[in-house]
């Protein structure tokens, strides 16, 4: 994504900001489940 003026900036972060985030410490939803700081707090 090249963003050409500051509203496609705008359009890009926001589209980005509404993403869900999938990582290794979330489920396929993107949901956190337990993570490996909550283990060492515990």
């Amino acid at each position: 994504m090249l963003a050409k003026s500051i509203d496609e900036v705008r359009e890009h972060a926001s589209k980005i900001l509404d993403m869900t985030l999938v990582i290794h410490q979330t489920c396929p939803e993107g949901a956190v489940g337990e993570t490996a700081v909550d283990r060492r707090v515990r």
